[in-house]
């Protein structure tokens, strides 16, 4: 993952040969889903996106060599799909591949427990349909989706008994799989679902503000910002304070932006852009683990009409918009802004 990614911002080629050099290890010498034991979960579940990621990038790089990488990719995602996906949706923690055999449903309780890190193998799915322009495994990623609201609730799978709730990392991993897919593959009740149980995750914080005390923080914090950034849809305040309040919903490709303060406030609000592209320069938006994902993004050389309250329409460019608007709030105020491309 890690050399893929390298080399799409540097354009070093010694970052391509590291990655293929592991990619074809694990594709011809040692194929994960011929194995007699295949971890989904966590770091293991990471080799199979792994290899998606290293696809994509020699996808663009020498389509040649990713004609050869092809054929034992899709072997290993038909099999980690066969074998793998619940009935459920939800994923398998360990796998036999090799004979068929699911070995561990979940990481507390083999027979009915949950693989926390479910959406790493729809991550690498994803990126295969994206990358060669299919749409082999879209069904099965929202069936994946389409579980949690019916499957997930305090009354069944997130029972103490069942869920692992020993640190805050495994509702952190959970809800990040949740929302880096909805970005991708809209499922109704998906988003109200995440609303709902991300409260489970947050009350383990301390009132000193750590959590466990250890680096699975870092996922506490990181899945914050991720769902502060989809309630927002990446619209930020800036300067940020406390009292500020953003959300924001997509109509008709258009964005509808809400923003309060309890105090007076001035400063910007600034739209994300297509940062995969511009920043990262990535073959395309595939799922990534740890991602900062994108919700509305507005191209840097289009132009929008931009409504604030029942002010006269104003034409910006994407550019100024990812500049920043300039926002003004009273005492206890608030602002409605309406963000529509131009016709």
């Amino acid at each position: 993952q890690v050399c893929s990614r390298l080399h799409a911002m540097t354009g070093e080629e010694k970052y391509r040969e590291w990655a293929e050099r592991i990619g074809e290890y694990y594709l011809f010498e040692n194929p994960p889903h011929k194995l007699s034991k295949l971890r989904l979960r966590d770091h293991g579940g990471e080799v199979t996106p792994g290899l998606a990621e290293m696809f994509a990038m020699t996808h663009r790089a020498d389509p040649a060599k990713a004609a050869r990488y092809e054929a034992p990719l899709r072997e290993l995602l038909d099999r980690v799909m066969e074998v793998g996906q619940m009935p459920d949706g939800m994923f398998a923690n360990i796998i036999n591949p090799r004979d068929g055999k699911v070995i561990s449903v979940g990481l507390r309780d083999k027979k009915r427990g949950v693989n926390t890190n479910w959406g790493y193998m729809c991550n690498a799915h994803a990126t295969y349909d994206m990358v060669t322009g299919q749409n082999l495994y879209g069904d099965r990623i929202k069936k994946a989706l389409a579980a949690l609201p019916r499957e997930f609730t305090e009354d069944t799978r997130f029972r103490e008994d069942i869920f692992y709730t020993s640190s805050s990392d495994y509702f952190a991993d959970f809800l990040e799989n949740a929302m880096v897919l909805l970005a991708r593959y809209p499922v109704d009740g998906v988003e109200e679902w995440v609303a709902h149980t991300i409260p489970r995750m947050w009350a383990r914080q301390r009132e000193d503000g750590t959590v466990n005390r250890h680096y699975h923080d870092g996922s506490f914090g990181r899945t914050s910002v991720l769902f502060a950034r989809m309630c927002s849809r990446g619209v930020l305040a800036s300067p940020w304070r406390e009292d500020i309040c953003v959300g924001a919903a997509e109509r008709d490709g258009g964005l509808c932006v809400w923003v309060r303060a309890d105090q007076p406030w001035s400063g910007k609000l600034t739209f994300d852009l297509a940062r995969w592209r511009e920043w990262f320069h990535l073959p395309a938006n595939y799922p990534r683990i740890n991602e900062l994902t994108e919700w509305y993004v507005v191209a840097p050389d289009g132009e929008y009409d931009v409504v604030v309250n029942d002010a006269p329409a104003r034409r910006m460019t994407g550019a100024e918009l990812i500049e920043g608007l300039p926002i003004r709030l009273d005492s206890d105020g608030e602002v409605r802004i309406a963000v529509r491309p131009a016709p």
